[in-house]
């Protein structure tokens, strides 16, 4: 029955149906800022998890959109959702153009329309912040110039939050960066920045204040 199913118009009367889409806030208080991340999720609990999977890989063989599956507690535990913000917007690429004509679900096809009340919204309840869309940019791997201005800035003193200013990154991005490169074998790095971290340097505290 499936193969049947290759027309965006299935895609998108399972979607209006079953589907929703969630947005993830994640705030940066240093630069008082809120990225918003959009996901795609297809409440199928009531789908045998078999018949989920076939249903995953019929729509990345023919409409091009990757899903993965999560558990819940209802149904039969599992549901479809997007992880990554450019399946979710080809996904809303795909069934905004077959709904185009259906304006009162803009809120959910439309991703402009939906950004926009999400930046009126917080508008009201955080004022004074920018609203920002997530891509998958903004989660860049760390170049190695990168690194090597985090370990010089950490021989420097200063802290996560200063560090993060400077390179455009989230507070606790650095967080992590520091103990990924303290914990493995730094390559990234110049040697006397290998040297300080093996002397168990720049550790720092959880709230981003120097050590000096």
């Amino acid at each position: 029955m499936l193969e049947l199913c290759k027309s965006p118009l299935f895609l998108t009367t399972l979607y209006l149906d079953d589907g929703s889409l969630c947005i993830s806030a994640n705030r940066n208080e240093l630069k008082k800022t809120i990225y918003l991340t959009p996901h795609i999720y297809l409440h199928l609990q009531s789908l045998r998890f078999e018949d989920l999977c076939k249903l995953k890989l019929h729509i990345s063989t023919h409409f091009g959109v990757e899903f993965t599956t999560s558990k819940r507690p209802d149904g039969f535990g599992y549901i479809l959702k997007t992880t990554k913000v450019s399946e979710t917007m080809k996904f809303l690429k795909i069934v905004g153009d077959a709904s185009k004509d259906c304006p009162s679900m803009y809120h959910k096809t439309d991703w402009g329309f939906r950004f926009q009340k999400e930046i009126e919204r917080y508008k009201d309840s955080h004022p004074g912040y920018e609203v920002i869309a997530s891509s998958s940019d903004r989660r860049k791997n760390y170049t190695k110039e990168e690194c090597e201005i985090l370990c010089q800035m950490k021989k420097e003193g200063k802290t996560d939050k200063e560090i993060a200013l400077h390179l455009n990154r989230t507070y606790w991005s650095i967080v992590y960066k520091w103990r990924e490169l303290r914990e493995n074998s730094v390559t990234l790095i110049p040697s006397d920045c290998k040297t300080y971290i093996a002397n168990g340097n720049g550790d720092g505290d959880s709230s981003g204040n120097s050590t000096r």
